[in-house]
């Protein structure tokens, strides 16, 4: 009886690529997806921005965002135009709908970084890139894909723009969409087109004036449909508000003016991006400056060198600005994820192969030995605990280490020794993938064992207000800020909008709010820091003349908190 016909290699390789891709698609969906609504905000960012898209939703006024029925001038309102939609369209907790136009922008970030990477050096620097990128614990929750906020589209946006105009020769429809992109970034964090602009105009136009003025037209296209239209609105209806929200506090301040926080480094940027890719900080370094000297050589030299450029350009610039928030500098990371992965494969397939299996042996060895995530972590503890040697996201221990990761770091280095092997040294590049891929996954891995369902005082109070059918819910003293027209600052209303069927009001300092009468069962929660004695006092009068008093809550909203009653039934 024949044989049967063995399939050729290149049947073999598609269903191998097929099989990674849908291995990478899956774990991507799960990462970003997975349990989205079941964890409270993160932070006020998170609660502020899902307040507005809810106004919006409601209102249907979608040209002016407001919070608590006052203008918000201080961000224009794409995402909020996104996040309003998912409110109004899909079923869902509130936190998922809020959420849910981050975790799909990132989803598309990801393809995008995949198929950039599969252009310039194939399939296996495809899946790297994109583990490397879903390694990433910022850019993953930290103001990132699974929050409210507004970086994940921010940055989908922005990098969508750089690929889709990073080739002269390709069909006109993408330099029009990257001028389009360009355009949009305006409608989300408007400076932060600094970086696109010169960036792929120059670019463009040294390659091809025809291909720089397609660009061009495309970003002026959106300039006049999109920006302009809603900035002249916003300028005309609101005036010297929206000049000094806008411009004065939010562009010049924030961007060139507020260290929003004292005690970074000049170089906090680099140490972020560093920190939140690791274990492969080190290696991401040395193929960003490999990049920018144009080695690996070959057709895709220019683009690796176009995007280190671009990664330098923004990780530089914030060096330089006082506002030091971590996140800043997520705008480089896809373009790092593909710089590095495309350095790996090009590396193990040069004659200097050998070195590869090396460079990912050691960072490697490094996550074996030394690190392990902690199970407290909480994302509210922002950057001074964001990634590498600092409790309690990451926690060092040369000493004393279990077995598993003494016995896993010795097989890294023994496979490290190996490829030394005269016999072994034209394996050099399988091992090196095998190796690289490895620790990429449990690099991700690490990552998705990062608790998901942030559990705070505030959520857990939410979870027993829905228990007990609340209907009418107050919010008294929650650390209004004198800044974006009293914004509340680390706790919002915002978190208690997810109880069902609730109707909340934000009393900030009136205690004579939350006593107004109402049918159903009513509940007040008050900040803990609000009751001084004067306040407490006051609070006991308003208690003991209401003729039906709600129940009282007492929250202490930080992460380590706790919520009680308070007086009587």
């Amino acid at each position: 009886m024949p044989a049967e016909p063995q399939p050729s290699p290149s049947v073999k390789h598609r269903l191998l690529e097929g099989g990674a891709l849908l291995a990478l698609a899956a774990f991507a969906l799960w990462l970003l997806l997975g349990e989205l609504g079941a964890a409270s905000f993160h932070d006020g960012d998170e609660a502020l921005y899902a307040a507005v898209a809810r106004e919006m939703a409601e209102s249907g006024d979608l040209l002016t965002p407001t919070y608590w029925g006052e203008p918000l001038l201080n961000k224009p309102p794409l995402v909020y135009w996104m996040m309003a939609g998912s409110l109004s369209w899909l079923p869902g907790n509130f936190e998922l709908l809020a959420r849910l136009p981050s975790a799909l922008a990132a989803l598309v970030l990801v393809a995008l970084v995949y198929g950039t990477a599969r252009r310039l050096a194939g399939p296996l620097a495809a899946v790297g890139a994109a583990l490397l990128l879903l390694g990433n614990h910022q850019l993953v929750f930290e103001h990132g894909a699974r929050t409210a906020s507004l970086d994940s589209v921010l940055v989908t946006t922005m990098f969508a723009a750089l690929v889709l105009g990073l080739r002269a020769d390709v069909k006109p429809w993408r330099l029009w969409a990257s001028g389009l992109c360009t355009a949009l970034v305006m409608m989300i964090k408007l400076p932060l087109v600094v970086f696109l602009v010169p960036t792929l105009a120059v670019h463009l136009w040294r390659a091809d004036r025809g291909a720089a003025r397609r660009w061009g037209l495309g970003f002026l296209a959106g300039f006049l449909v999109v920006v302009l239209p809603w900035h002249a609105y916003a300028w005309i209806t609101h005036g010297q508000s929206f000049w000094k929200i806008y411009f004065e506090l939010e562009i010049l301040g924030r961007t060139g003016k507020a260290a929003l926080d004292p005690n970074a480094s000049w170089a906090s940027g680099l140490f972020a991006c560093w920190r939140s890719f690791m274990p492969w900080g080190p290696l991401l370094g040395v193929a960003w400056s490999s990049a920018l000297l144009g080695w690996p050589r070959g057709e895709e030299s220019r683009d690796l060198r176009l995007l280190a450029v671009f990664a330098g350009f923004v990780l530089a610039l914030f060096c330089f600005v006082e506002s030091k928030w971590p996140w800043y500098g997520m705008p480089a990371y896809p373009a790092l994820a593909v710089v590095g992965a495309v350095f790996l494969r090009r590396l193990a397939g040069s004659p200097a192969g050998l070195a590869a299996p090396l460079l990912v042996a050691l960072p490697l060895a490094l996550r074996f030995v030394a690190i392990e995530v902690s199970e407290v972590y909480a994302p509210a503890v922002r950057q001074a605990q964001l990634w590498p040697a600092v409790d309690p996201l990451y926690l060092w221990s040369w000493a004393g280490g279990d077995a598993l990761r003494w016995s896993g770091a010795a097989l890294v280095v023994v496979l490290a020794l190996v490829v030394l092997a005269r016999p072994l040294r034209r394996r050099a590049v399988p091992l090196a993938m095998t190796l690289a891929a490895g620790g990429l996954a449990w690099t991700a891995i690490t990552v998705a064992r990062v608790p998901r369902a942030f559990t705070s005082p505030t959520h857990a109070l939410v979870d027993e207000l829905a228990e007990r059918g609340v209907e009418h819910l107050s919010t008294l003293g929650f650390w209004t800020s004198g800044a974006y027209r009293g914004r509340q600052v680390s706790l919002t209303s915002v978190y208690f909008l997810s109880i069902p069927g609730a109707d909340v009001i934000d009393c900030r300092g009136d205690f004579a709010c939350p006593f107004e009468e109402s049918g159903g069962r009513a509940a007040l929660i008050v900040n803990s820091a609000s009751l001084q004695p004067e306040g407490r006092r006051r609070l006991r009068r308003r208690l003991e003349s209401a003729a039906t008093p709600p129940e009282i809550w007492i929250l202490d909203p930080a992460p380590q908190g706790r919520f009680a009653r308070f007086g009587v039934d």
